[in-house]
């Protein structure tokens, strides 16, 4: 099955985050992360990149669109 999970960023750390994110993706054995938005795509996608799963990133609307460099 497929049980999604919302991680929020909160008051940590941008390492400790993605320190979190990492074992939560080892502990759990993830097959693959999937993103929203473009920040926390760039904390997802150092995670999923440490832990070797792949990643899929959905970015909505044109502020993301334009801070991932498209224009």
């Amino acid at each position: 099955g497929l049980n999604p999970e919302l991680v929020p960023e909160g008051r940590a750390s941008a390492f400790r985050f993605v320190l979190k994110l990492y074992r939560m993706i080892s502990s759990a054995r993830i097959d693959l992360v999937h993103a929203h938005l473009f920040e926390g795509a760039i904390y997802a996608a150092i995670a999923a990149r440490l832990a070797r799963v792949p990643i899929v990133v959905t970015l909505h609307g044109q502020s993301d669109m334009q801070r991932a460099g498209y224009k």
